[in-house]
């Protein structure tokens, strides 16, 4: 029932977020490092595996986003990067759309369930969420898909 495929849905995703940071050491770089030098989703968490995922917020959601970009549970994800306007403060989370169409976002091991109905709604979501932690009420948010031979792309 649908309740069930929700609640199995979150679960894996919680669990999904717990083991992907036992094995992260948050290691800082730079806000111009999202986009052109962050390392494939497959690599984070081959690394994460191998007990090495040592980065920071793009690196984790990166593996994370590896791990729920699996085919078997049917739910899109994205990376989505968060700036402030003055360049000052960047934050990556993961978001996604749920498997009865809700959107979420997780930001390392929180969930937060976002009431949206299309991307432009998520977005305004989002930065009224990260205004009240620094990035202004106008931050800057993109979404991102991967693709293994073009790397990051921003979601049209």
């Amino acid at each position: 029932d649908e309740v069930d495929k929700i609640d199995r849905f979150y679960e894996f995703l919680s669990r999904a977020a717990n083991r992907v940071d036992e094995g992260f050491h948050y290691t800082n770089d730079g806000i111009d490092e999202f986009g052109d030098s962050m390392r494939p989703p497959a690599q984070c968490y081959k690394d994460l595996v191998e007990g090495s995922l040592k980065d920071d917020c793009d690196g984790f959601h990166s593996a994370l986003y590896y791990i729920m970009s699996q085919k078997a549970l049917h739910a899109p994800v994205y990376m989505a990067s968060i700036g402030s306007r003055d360049g000052k403060r960047g934050h990556a989370i993961l978001v996604g759309v749920d498997p009865l169409g809700g959107w979420f976002a997780q930001d390392y091991r929180a969930t937060l369930n976002i009431v949206a109905f299309n991307q432009e709604e998520l977005i305004k979501e989002l930065q009224t969420h990260y205004a009240t932690r620094g990035y202004g009420e106008d931050a800057h948010v993109q979404l991102y898909t991967y693709d293994k031979k073009k790397g990051f792309r921003v979601k049209k």
